[in-house]
Formats: structure tokens, C-alpha cells, sequence
């Protein structure tokens, strides 16, 4: 039936058009679904949010051995540079182009690229 008014209609694509606009118009013109009180809770939520970053992680939270963490698993990590015949021939090429190693860089590869792709994505990113 839509059809057959268009049909007959001059300029029908236009009356059409403007008619969806009109729908949607007043969809959007309306209030919003939400009461006075589901913004007052949106607005205490916002408000709950910030203090807490704010706040200070109460030390039972914070993991008081951290920093001994780190430095035990960064001499972890220099001692395999010694032993590790990888790490030792990575750090000796390294060391032999002159590049910084102490690089703090994350590498995101997909298995998709195939070996080749793998290979000059990793061969790019050592420099």
C-alpha cells in the first residue's frame, strides 16, 4: 500500500524522509525516561565514585613487599642474562650495536602474521 502512495505522490521520496525526521524528532524531544530521583542516585553514584579516588588504599590493600619483589626478580633477570645462553647472546649483540637494553617495551603480535610477519615484527622492534 506504501508503495502504490509513492507511486502517486510527487516528490515521495522527500514526504517520506521528512516524515521519519518528524518521528524521530519527537522520540527525541521528549523528556528523559529518567525521574528526578534516578539522577539524584546517578548524581551520589559520581559523587561516590570521586571520593573514593581520592582516598588513600588502606595499607592491609597495599602489598608492602613490592618493591623487594621488583628488586629480587630484576637480579633474577641479570643473573639469566649471565647464564642463559639467549639472553647472553641477546645482550652481547646488544651491547655490540650500541643499543640502550634496558627497553620497557610490550609487543602485541598476532600467531596470524605467520613466522616471516612474527620475525620482522620482532626483528623491527630489537632494532
Amino acid at each position: 500500500m506504501i508503495r502504490s502512495l509513492a507511486a502517486h505522490i510527487p516528490c515521495s521520496k522527500s514526504v517520506l524522509v521528512a516524515l521519519m525526521f518528524s518521528v524521530a524528532g519527537g522520540a527525541y524531544a521528549q523528556e528523559s525516561p529518567l525521574t528526578e530521583q534516578d539522577k539524584a542516585l546517578i548524581e551520589q553514584g559520581k559523587q561516590i565514585a570521586q571520593k573514593a579516588q581520592k582516598m588513600e588504599m588502606p595499607s592491609l590493600l597495599q602489598n608492602q613487599h613490592m618493591d623487594e619483589a621488583q628488586a629480587e626478580a630484576k637480579a633474577f633477570f641479570k643473573q639469566l642474562q649471565t647464564t642463559n645462553p639467549t639472553l647472553k647472546e641477546m645482550h652481547r649483540k646488544q651491547a655490540e650495536k650500541g643499543i640502550y637494553s634496558d627497553h620497557r617495551i610490550l609487543v602485541f603480535a598476532s600467531l596470524s602474521l605467520g613466522e616471516q610477519g612474527l620475525d620482522d615484527v620482532l626483528t623491527a622492534v630489537s632494532g
